[in-house]
Parts: C-alpha cells; structure tokens; sequence
C-alpha cells in the first residue's frame, strides 16, 4: 500500500465523520433543547458510563483490528479469514458474559454516579449491547481498509440515531429516551454483512486465544481504559462531585472540545492500523507523520475556532446564552489538545507493541482520575486541574515513548515479527 493511499484514506474516513460530529452535535442540540437541564446531565453521563462498562470489548476490538491490518498487508488470506471467523464467535460470548456483567455493575455504578431511576441502568444495558456490535464492525473495516464503507455506515448510524432521539425524547423528555436512541443506530452496522465474502472463506481457523493474542488484549485493554481515563472520565467525575445543574453546563461546555477527538479520530484509527502492518515501504515513516501533522493541525485549529465562538455554540444548544457554561470551553479546549497528544502516544506504544509505555499511560490515567477527584469541586477548578495532570502526563509519556525508540531496531520488511498463532485442532 503506498503511503498517498494510506492519508487519502484517512482525510476520506474524516470527511464523513465530519458529517457524524455535526450529527452528534445536533444530537446534543436535541436533547438539551427537548430535556430538562437535569436530565440532559444524566444522559450524558450515562453516556460515559456506557463507554466505561463497554472497555473490555472496545480493547478486543483494537486487537482485532492490528492482526486483521498485519495479516492483510502481508497477504496470508488463510489466516485473516481464520481469524475473523474465530473473533466473531468469541466476540459473541464476550458479548452474552458483558451483558450479565453488565447488569451486575450498573446498578453499583448508578447509585455510585447518582442516576435516579432503575429504567437509566435498563436503557444503559441496552446501549452497552449495541456498542459491541459497533465496536466489531468498525474494527473490521479499519482493519481492512475499507474506510470508505466504515464512513458510510457511521452517517447512516447517525442519521438512524438523529431520527429515533427527536421522536422519542419528544413523547418522553427523559434521559432514557437519548440513551436508547443510540443503541438504535447500530442496526445500521449489519450492512457489513453485504461484504462479508470478502473476508470469509474455507481458509484454516486461527484461535484468537492464545498466548500472543492474549498478551496484546492485555495491553490492548490497559491502552483502552487508560484513553477512556483521559478522554471520557471528566463526565463521570462531574456527576460525582458537582450539583446537577452544574454538570448540564460542564457536559455542554465538553461537547464541542470532544467533538475535536471525534472529527480527527478517523485519523488516528488510520495511523493505528498502518503502524500495525509494520513497515513496508521506505516512505511509511512519512505516511505516520503526514497523519500526526494533519490530526494536530485539525485539532488546533479546532481549539481555536470552538474558543472564538463558544458563545453561540452553547447559545445553539440550549436555544438560549448560558455564560456559565460559554465561560468553560476555551479551558476544555486546551484540555482536549494535550489529551489528543496523549491519544498519539498511546496508539503508537499500542500498534508499535511497547506494552510497557501502554502500561504506564494506564497508570498514568489512574493518577489523571483520582487529581480530578480530589481537586475537582467545582467546574472550573476541575478543568484546572486536569489541565495540568494532562500537560504533566503528556511530558512523561514523550519521554518514555523517545527512550523506547532509540532502544527500537528496526527489522527488514516489519517493524516486529510475526506472532505464532496456532491452528485450531478439529
């Protein structure tokens, strides 16, 4: 694959999440003009709740994605579709075990979080459920390259996810009505199934579950919780610390910021699987910088354009000005540019399999979580305070992630080798 091939399929990939970050932000246009205040603040943590519960299956989606992405760049077709096959059906029993856990958990954590109602705990289940299916076919077709359909799918999801939260929050103005609307989106996910010759065949079963495979899952899941940690648990540790009303402006506020993560992530999904194919060509080491240079960019001038007009965009929420809200953006904004750093680091430390810098921006995060915490009383000394856990955590990842590549020796054709993965016996 030549590198022009590999951004071209990333700005592609970004054209049409640019289309699903203006349908989630009409998403929350919705729901903070159609729901109380209060209930705009649950649904949103609730949101982040889901993402939280759904880790587990999210990191076993990343696994699947650098296998499918080195098995195809290297054409050993047998062992791809070996692989999909064997995935898919233990995704599957992931999925039944995550759905009882789930309902184990929820209700801990709701009464941990605040949530009111049991029928919230309910409408997160369902949600939790679907983001399986989502999870696996995105990995899929990242994986595979066929970012064109995966950008299709997303805008269809959103429209399916737009359509289903303005009927049924408009009959019933509760936090669970956005919450289930979400989960409607991912029926829209099956039209995998329309290309799934592509990727089956009588080809020789590979066992996902194996020591090599496992080991990746392991730092795949710590990578994954150690995002969620940077990237979603502001929202949980708002609805832990702050009043309700509060929460309403601090999730608005993050909206735009986060939607930053959500336009350039394209990229980074792209960058994720080109890195795990190893190193093919001499002008790989320009595709990884062509992608970094864009996401950067795009995020910066992100930061700056939500900054300028943050006024309006939470003016264009609520349907009315809510300074108290507007006065938290330009702060989210810088927050989420150091985070969007850490995501590089992390996805390079994943696909590069340096499980140790994985391991430490695990740890790192936990720190990350328990400064906001402790710190964060009130919204704007949260954002303070995350801002300079993030800032300090960003210096310590460059730092082991710049002593990993000099102890680095590149091999012929593939940045590692092949792991051993072994048949299944009939």
């Amino acid at each position: 694959m030549r590198a022009p091939k590999v951004w071209q399929g990333g700005v592609l990939l970004m054209a049409c999440n640019f289309l699903v970050a203006l349908g989630n932000y009409a998403f929350q246009g919705v729901i903070g003009r159609q729901l109380p205040l209060v209930e705009y603040g649950y649904a949103n943590a609730a949101a982040g709740a889901v993402l939280l519960l759904s880790l587990p299956v999210m990191a076993s989606s990343n696994a699947l994605t650098h296998y499918v992405a080195r098995f195809r760049a290297s054409g050993q077709e047998a062992e791809l579709q070996g692989l999909v096959s064997s995935t898919r059906k233990w995704l599957g029993l992931v999925a039944g075990s995550g759905f009882v856990l789930a309902l184990l958990l929820t209700q801990p954590l709701a009464t941990y979080c605040g949530f009111p109602r049991p029928s919230l705990v309910v409408a997160m289940v369902v949600n939790m459920t679907a983001m399986l299916g989502i999870a696996f076919v995105t990995a899929l077709c990242t994986g595979m390259g066929w970012y064109a359909r995966l950008g299709l799918i997303a805008v269809g999801g959103m429209i399916v996810k737009l359509v289903s939260v303005w009927t049924v929050t408009r009959g019933m103005p509760l936090a669970e009505g956005a919450v289930a609307a979400t989960a409607a989106s991912a029926g829209v996910y099956a039209v995998i199934l329309f290309w799934w010759k592509d990727v089956s065949g009588a080809g020789e079963r590979i066992n996902p579950l194996n020591r090599e495979f496992g080991l990746f899952a392991l730092a795949a899941l710590a990578s994954a919780f150690g995002s969620f940690a940077f990237t979603q648990s502001d929202i949980l540790m708002a609805q832990r610390n702050l009043p309700a009303e509060a929460v309403g402006y601090f999730c608005a506020a993050g909206v735009f910021a986060r939607g930053m993560l959500g336009l350039t992530g394209p990229l980074l999904m792209v960058f994720f699987a080109t890195r795990s194919a190893g190193a093919k060509h001499a002008s790989d080491s320009r595709t990884y910088f062509i992608l970094i240079g864009l996401y950067l960019l795009i995020m910066s001038l992100g930061a700056i354009a939500i900054t300028v007009l943050r006024e309006p965009l939470t003016h264009s929420i609520f349907g009315r000005p809510e300074p108290a809200a507007a006065a938290l953006v330009g702060r989210f904004a810088l927050l989420i540019l150091a985070i969007g750093a850490i995501e590089i680091l992390g996805s390079w430390a994943l696909a590069s399999r340096w499980f140790g810098v994985v391991h430490a921006q695990f740890g790192l995060g936990v720190l990350y979580v328990a400064v906001g915490l402790v710190f964060g009383t009130d919204p704007s000394r949260l954002l303070s305070a995350l801002l300079a856990a993030a800032t300090t955590v960003l210096a310590v990842l460059l730092g082991i992630c710049v002593i990993c590549a000099r102890r680095t020796r590149p091999l012929e054709g593939s940045t590692f080798p092949r792991p051993p993965l072994q048949p299944l016996t009939p």
